[in-house]
């Protein structure tokens, strides 16, 4: 069925908003625009009978009358979500780098596969064919795309349907709306354990740039953390460290900003890492004071030139690092969640670690750490044996 703003012809002759040409049927109404609100005719085409003609005319003026009648319109839907992204990230305030995180999802696996179909015309049948074919052979070079890709494109084309719906009106109602996302598989968080965790910190002591990931360590910070922490954050005499931004590695360049929630985090720091820190920029000066042109903007981790280091470079030192500890290869975030599973196992209370984590909400800490850990199985096992234990020294002693 197909609409327009035009008369198919000057001599089609209409006759209660309904005309005939060749073996079709048109129905033609006055309907609002919706840039300029005045009414103009539409034409909607694709009946094969004047019955079918007339019960969509009908239809379509009750709707109408009832202001629900959604405007007729021939944008496709990567014409849309072109509209629809900009405007959700000014009104959402989102950071850069998750904006193009979206465009990325829009442009690699919404676009290319039903961005074509008319805006109108989707159906909710055609999503969940999206999703099916992302998840056997969407990714890179027609690899399957990991139900968490798949979750993370599902829910953006479901927030930009939805304001198709209740904002622009371009739509009735989402068919995204009831289709069932992919759910990804939690994965257990990779934890080391105490002796790997000594053979991680000895290299890290014996690398030039190791202090990073010392410091990673001790805290449970986040990468970008670390990369945008300046030595005027850094009070090594009171044993703390104030973290206020956030560096992460875009497309093509790297963009500074501020943390996770827009909040500011004071982490205190024990003498071992002080120690650490101390030695880091001992080095440091000495490297800067050789140098004949030091960049650095009074950060704390720089390479050889003073500039910041990049999340690339920390990655390729990382290698290094876990290759001469001779432990298994983790990303560098499982030293995070190393730090959060020892603080919880020795019994610190969720909202301490939670607000040593940057995280919100303890719930958000409670659910990434719900696993229990051997350690843990043990002590309650443990315990509930000296409860029996006692229960039974309390009846003899009665």
């Amino acid at each position: 069925m197909n609409s327009n703003n035009k008369s198919t012809s000057k001599r089609t002759r209409v006759r209660d908003a309904i005309a005939k040409r060749g073996d079709l049927y048109y129905v033609v109404l006055r309907e609002p625009d919706p840039l300029t609100g005045k009414s103009k005719p539409v034409w909607t085409s694709g009946f094969s009978s004047r019955e079918s003609a007339k019960a969509y005319r009908d239809q379509r003026r009750q709707e109408l009358r009832d202001k629900r009648a959604v405007p007729k319109s021939g944008m496709t839907v990567g014409e849309y979500l072109s509209e629809w992204l900009p405007g959700h990230v000014a009104t959402k305030q989102l950071k850069t780098s998750t904006a193009e995180s979206y465009r990325e999802h829009i442009d690699n696996y919404i676009v290319p596969n039903i961005g074509q179909i008319r805006l109108q015309d989707l159906t909710a049948a055609q999503v969940d064919n999206l999703y099916q074919h992302l998840l056997v052979g969407g990714g890179r070079q027609g690899r399957p795309l990991s139900p968490r890709m798949v979750q993370l494109t599902g829910t953006i084309l479901r927030m930009a349907l939805k304001k198709a719906v209740h904002v622009y009106r371009y739509l009735p109602s989402s068919p995204a709306e009831h289709v069932t996302l992919p759910q990804p598989r939690k994965k257990p968080v990779e934890t080391w354990n105490a002796k790997e965790m000594d053979a991680i910190l000895a290299a890290t002591l014996a690398h030039p740039f190791g202090a990073f990931f010392f410091l990673a360590a001790s805290t449970g910070a986040r990468r970008g953390e670390l990369l945008a922490l300046r030595w005027s954050d850094v009070d090594l005499a009171q044993g703390t460290i104030t973290f206020r931004h956030n560096r992460v590695a875009l497309r093509g360049s790297v963009e500074e900003g501020t943390l996770k929630n827009d909040q500011t985090k004071v982490v205190p720091i024990d003498r071992a890492t002080v120690a650490a820190l101390t030695e880091h920029r001992r080095s440091q000066v000495s490297t800067r004071l050789a140098s004949r042109a030091w960049a650095s903007e009074d950060y704390v981790f720089t390479n050889r030139a003073g500039e910041p280091l990049h999340p690339r470079t920390a990655n390729r030192i990382w290698s290094k690092i876990v290759e001469a500890a001779g432990v298994p290869y983790r990303k560098p975030h499982a030293l995070r969640h190393t730090h959060a599973t020892v603080l919880l196992e020795a019994g610190l209370p969720l909202h301490v670690v939670a607000d040593r984590l940057g995280h919100k909400d303890a719930m958000v800490t409670a659910t990434v750490y719900a696993h229990v850990t051997p350690k843990q199985s043990a002590e309650a096992a443990e315990a509930f044996t000296g409860w029996l234990h006692q229960e039974d020294e309390d009846q003899a002693a009665q």
